[in-house]
């Protein structure tokens, strides 16, 4: 119960942070359309592009997210076909640019850092305790997300996002 607290609490101070240094829609626990895939917070900036982030608090959940599975319609003629998550990253069929957002000890396990694909971004967060306060997170952008592919979120989409 207190990994999900932390993980709900991180969400709420990363929307927070986000909303500070960009302008735009940001969504956490997001579901894209009712269609295959769901993300811990969903970014629509003013020029249309997308970002996804996808929190981690513990190096064994970092780790399955590469065995996530997705069932993508591929037609009548082959129906549903299981794919991996981050090859549909990828491949262009989800965001324009993906983060993970990791405890800032994890840049320390080169091991772990290498599982992430090169065009993904890493953030950092680090819990700061506070005598007689909350302790909260601060971020720290250790890599930024290259683009993934270019294509803009349609108005269509964004109205609906919008209506959400």
């Amino acid at each position: 119960m207190a990994i999900k607290i932390e993980a709900d609490l991180i969400t709420i101070e990363l929307i927070r942070d986000l909303s500070r240094r960009t302008a735009g829609i940001i969504l956490p626990k997001f579901h894209f359309f009712l269609a295959y895939w769901e993300c811990d917070v969903f970014q629509v900036t003013k020029s249309k592009m997308t970002a996804e982030y996808e929190i981690k608090t513990s190096k064994s959940d970092f780790k399955a997210d590469f065995k996530k599975q997705s069932e993508i319609w591929k037609g009548k003629e082959n129906g549903y076909q299981s794919t991996a998550k981050h090859d549909l990253v990828l491949q262009g069929q989800r965001t324009n640019r993906f983060y993970f957002v990791i405890p800032e000890e994890f840049t320390e396990d080169a091991e772990l850092i290498q599982l992430i694909p090169e065009r993904y971004g890493i953030i950092t967060y680090k819990k700061v305790l506070r005598e007689m306060y909350l302790p909260y997170h601060t971020f720290k952008y250790y890599r930024q997300a290259g683009l993934i592919h270019a294509n803009r979120l349609a108005d269509k989409k964004i109205d609906k996002i919008k209506d959400i």
